[in-house]
């Protein structure tokens, strides 16, 4: 009998790009989980923080759990995550996005779940300090266990890619309002630093290049 497009195999229902990437954060979990069984180059590597970069439309939930069963000792970063798609439910939002927060009631596959994605690093997206430091907000609130940074993406220079005109990138041609993004994460997180110690860094890039022109300056810094 011929087997029908239904009974194939679960890979080929999956896009070739998602593939590559699985294949590639197990090999590489698994370099570094044997660093003893490794050549010399990849035992150094394996001494290192391996970090699982955010990747729009990859790095969710159940791919990091997935790398996190592979590699539980390396960080996990969320996709960016926009502040806008957060609210106004944040809260709900977010347990979409993170999973739910370890209580008395978890189960024990539940809170082993969570466990494994200990490391985990949130990326947010905006324009806007009230917005930023809502979301902050709310993340600390739910006091995630795993939850060790907050991350202002400040990098993606393409609307696909995580970036939009008014941020990602185009936020470092405005360092007031930067600056302004990351005062309001770092005031919110020591108001709430009694729930958990949690730190902020930024995304960015050496520098934003519109045109030729802007490559002068670049090469003077």
């Amino acid at each position: 009998m011929r087997m029908t497009k239904s009974s194939s195999s679960w890979s080929d229902s999956l896009p070739t790009a998602t593939i590559r990437v699985i294949i590639t954060a197990t090999l590489v979990c698994r370099l570094l989980n044997n660093k003893h069984h490794v050549p010399t180059a990849a035992s150094a590597m394996s001494n290192v923080d391996f970090h699982v970069a955010p990747m729009q439309c990859y790095t969710n939930l159940p791919f990091r759990r997935l790398c996190s069963s592979l590699s539980p000792t390396s960080t996990y970063w969320t996709e960016m995550e926009k502040a806008d798609d957060l609210m106004p439910n944040i809260r709900e939002s977010l347990i979409q996005r993170l999973g739910e927060p370890t209580t008395s009631d978890t189960s024990s596959y539940q809170h082993h779940q969570q466990q494994q994605d200990h490391r985990l690093v949130l990326q947010l997206g905006s324009n806007d300090p009230y917005k930023v430091q809502e979301c902050v907000k709310a993340a600390m609130a739910l006091e995630y266990h795993q939850l060790k940074e907050i991350n202002l993406n400040c990098g993606c220079p393409a609307i696909d890619s995580g970036g939009a005109p008014t941020y990602g990138a185009s936020l470092m041609k405005d360092p007031a309002l930067t600056a302004s993004l990351v005062e309001a994460c770092v005031r919110q997180c020591q108001q709430q630093q009694q729930q958990q110690q949690v730190d902020v860094s930024v995304k960015c890039r050496i520098g934003v290049v519109d045109h030729a022109n802007d490559l002068s300056s670049l090469s003077s810094a």
